[in-house]
């Protein structure tokens, strides 16, 4: 997994140029200004978490210039490397950060910043027995001042994001195919039902006091991966 934070509003490459090739690069300017940094910071978060990937299994390391992603509609990105290797890609942004996530296998990340959710929010997106769950953390965790419902809800949202990355679908008309069957401090337990597969999404907060301005902006990041 990996994380990036870039300021590209004086310069529209801002530097990127040391991780973009050329053909990125007018992608790059072609894209609207509002657009441009999730942009970036999502294509340098990707490029450093392959080139982890690859160092950490003794693998030759290219330079991100030379990593090509690609990403058809609808289905997670690919790197594409200069030997014709290619590794699984997932990546995310919110607020002002991007994350990144690499594997031979399929992986699935999602970032949350964290904001209180509408009403009727948790209705639409959790079915009765997830609320309950939901209730029954927010009354434990109460006790020991550590996540309020709020914080638990983004937990619970941002798993199923990763997991439906894992699964290459997204969530748009898909909640009732993943389901929370169990809520863990570092984890949360999610049900595919189409597949019958359980993943376990590793979870944890950040805060922009830490990484990331503005100061004290906080978020969530939910990951997992495919064993197969």
């Amino acid at each position: 997994m990996w994380l990036s934070d870039l300021d590209i509003s004086q310069d529209p490459c801002g530097g990127a140029d040391l991780y973009l090739n050329w053909k990125e690069i007018d992608m790059l300017q072609a894209r609207a200004p509002r657009h441009r940094h999730h942009w970036v910071m999502g294509r340098i978060a990707a490029k450093d978490a392959v080139r982890h990937h690859l160092t950490h299994r003794g693998r030759e390391c290219p330079s991100p210039s030379e990593i090509t992603i690609t990403s058809e509609s609808g289905k997670p990105p690919i790197a594409a490397l200069p030997n014709g290797d290619k590794i699984r890609l997932s990546i995310a942004h919110s607020g002002h950060i991007a994350v990144a996530m690499s594997g031979d296998t399929a992986v699935g990340i999602d970032a949350e910043i964290l904001r209180e959710h509408a009403p009727g929010v948790e209705e639409l997106s959790l079915s009765a027995r997830e609320r309950r769950l939901l209730t029954a953390a927010a009354t434990r965790y109460s006790s020991q001042t550590r996540d309020s419902r709020c914080r638990l809800f983004l937990r619970f949202w941002a798993a199923k994001e990763a997991v439906a990355k894992v699964a290459g679908t997204g969530l748009a008309g898909r909640l009732s195919d993943l389901e929370i069957v169990n809520e863990h401090p570092d984890y949360i337990g999610v049900q595919h039902h189409p597949t019958q597969t359980h993943h376990r999404v590793h979870t944890f907060w950040l805060t922009s006091s830490t990484f990331f301005p503005p100061v004290n902006t906080e978020y969530v990041v939910a990951w997992t991966r495919c064993d197969r």
